[in-house]
């Protein structure tokens, strides 16, 4: 199958309606959802092995990259796996834990800096109303906020 063809077969269904996701995004979806659940694994046998010292992990620093840059995203990282989020966070060490400190400190101090993943901002932007709009992105920042105090706060008891 070339190019062109595809192309010409992605425009002609996008003239009648038919929205088909190309193979690149649904790829890139398919790999983020592998990251994802991986990362999540990773982080139960973290929370396993803390508890029973016969379960073996092993640190990953890309498992640890994406659970640190999607921990306060609420439909990546659910409030189960946030509670021992919060306990591997403070388990942590050196320049790493340093960041993500200065990160979450700066976010407390403006909040117009936390950031929306792509399933928020659709969220968002699919209401109408300026007010529930609004709203929605109010929640959503109070929710993100309550998760760096608990973080924080579980940093300032260690």
């Amino acid at each position: 199958m070339s190019k062109k063809s595809r192309k010409q077969r992605e425009r002609k269904r996008a003239k009648i309606g038919v929205k088909v996701e190309s193979s690149e995004v649904l790829l890139k979806k398919q790999k983020n959802n592998e990251a994802r659940s991986e990362s999540l694994q990773y982080l139960q046998t973290w929370s396993d092995s803390v508890t029973d010292k016969s379960i073996s992990w092993k640190f990953q620093k890309s498992k640890q990259v994406w659970l640190l840059k999607n921990m306060l995203y609420l439909e990546k990282v659910p409030a189960k796996s946030f509670k021992q989020m919060i306990s591997y966070v403070a388990s942590m060490t050196g320049e790493a834990k340093e960041r993500l400190f200065k990160e979450l400190q700066g976010y407390l101090d403006k909040e117009d800096t936390i950031p929306f993943d792509d399933l928020e901002k659709q969220l968002i932007k699919e209401i109408g109303d300026s007010e529930e709009r609004k709203e929605l992105e109010e929640k959503i920042k109070v929710a993100k906020m309550k998760r760096i105090e608990k973080v924080l706060k579980k940093w300032v008891i260690n």
